[in-house]
């Protein structure tokens, strides 16, 4: 639920869509044998794109790198399942040494995709030298 709050916090209730997700139930059986339900997260993810995509972004390998200096376990998981249905390439999910408390990009390359990256995240921009370059 944290989720969806983060993401649509800024959203009316007229401009929400409710989609049912029983189209995207599996059963699922648990280490103990138990069965419940779950959602195929790979057709959620398919659906989300309509979202989140972005023809800035879609189709030119655009790779980011997702660090989770957050403290919370998954959260960088989430921002890479966000990025990826946005239509970046992430390289990599790692956590980070410090603790941060507020999301930052560090950005080599003040490309259109970067302000874009940085609206989806709701977070600032840190503008590095790019070594490669």
């Amino acid at each position: 639920m944290l989720k969806l709050r983060w993401k649509v916090k800024g959203i009316s209730v007229d401009d929400l869509e409710y989609v049912p997700l029983d189209e995207y139930a599996i059963e699922i059986i648990g280490s103990n044998g138990k069965k419940f339900k779950g959602i195929d997260r790979d057709v959620l993810r398919k659906s989300l794109t309509v979202y989140f995509e972005d023809s800035k972004v879609i189709g030119k390998n655009i790779e980011v790198e997702i660090v989770n200096a957050s403290g919370e376990s998954g959260i960088g998981a989430l921002a890479s399942d966000i990025a990826e249905i946005a239509g970046f390439d992430v390289t990599g999910v790692s956590s980070g040494d410090s603790l941060i408390d507020r999301t930052k990009i560090v950005a080599t390359s003040k490309k259109n995709y970067v302000n874009y990256l940085a609206k989806l995240f709701n977070c600032d921009i840190f503008w590095q030298e790019n070594e490669a370059e």
